[in-house]
């Protein structure tokens, strides 16, 4: 029952997605396509505003349940990220911190970047439980909160690090990846793995998935193609409520 979506403002509305080095993007932080490390992030964490006006998990929400990276050319092997949230290895005083609605998550230079930004805060963990996982760890940092806060946010990251793993696929691999409970990323290319940009570097396409098809169409612009500015529209309107 999945839906697979793009984004009207990623690689001009296409739903399955390249991923691969670009030159002109080399030296660019927080981009798929740059040669510095990726951090850990859940996808598109800042289009997730689930639950922090209702109860409900699918109020503002565009990020995808689930995205899949289908390996079409690895050769170096460079690695895929992840690393798997345990809430139970938290203290209670972190959960409650990073359940409550303090934290900015900031958008991706390949998804619009400040264009597509909120200045909604929302929490890191969220879900029935707490159990639920939205975060971009390369584009939140500790250091810009504060006490109890700062704390808590510190302590989710050694947590992530400290249950970091790599995953070597190679072509022909698919990584299904729960975008609610997973970060993943890439480390830095390690010198025999720097793209060449002669089309031999590594190569993956994307495709990001729903689980809730009515909650993804609420935000399209056209069929399985979705609009930012529409999941902004729908924050806006929630907030004057």
């Amino acid at each position: 029952n999945w839906y697979g979506y793009g984004y009207n403002s990623q690689q001009n509305g296409v739903i399955l997605n390249d991923i691969v080095p670009l030159d002109e993007k080399r030296e660019t932080e927080h981009h798929s396509a740059s040669q510095l490390v990726l951090g850990l992030h859940t996808e598109d964490a800042s289009y997730n505003y689930a639950g922090i006006f209702t109860n409900a998990l699918t109020d503002v929400d565009m990020s995808p349940d689930v995205l899949t990276l289908q390996y079409l050319r690895n050769e170096d092997k460079t690695p895929t990220t992840v690393s798997v949230l345990d809430v139970t290895k938290l203290s209670s005083s972190a959960r409650d911190e990073l359940t409550k609605d303090q934290y900015f998550n900031r958008t991706n230079p390949a998804q619009g970047g400040r264009e597509n930004d909120s200045d909604q805060a929302a929490s890191l963990l969220y879900g029935t439980d707490g159990t639920w996982v939205r975060l971009n760890s390369a584009l939140t940092h500790p250091h810009q909160y504060s006490g109890k806060a700062r704390d808590a946010f510190s302590e989710l990251l050694q947590h992530l690090e400290a249950g970091y793993s790599e995953l070597p696929l190679i072509r022909g691999d698919i990584a299904f990846i729960d975008n609610r409970r997973a970060l993943h990323g890439r480390a830095a290319y390690k010198p025999h793995q720097l793209p060449k940009y002669d089309g031999t570097d590594r190569w993956q396409k994307r495709l990001v998935a729903g689980t809730d098809r009515d909650r993804i169409k609420s935000f399209e612009a056209s069929n399985r193609v979705v609009d930012p500015k529409k999941l902004l529209a729908a924050l806006a309107i929630a907030r004057s409520q």
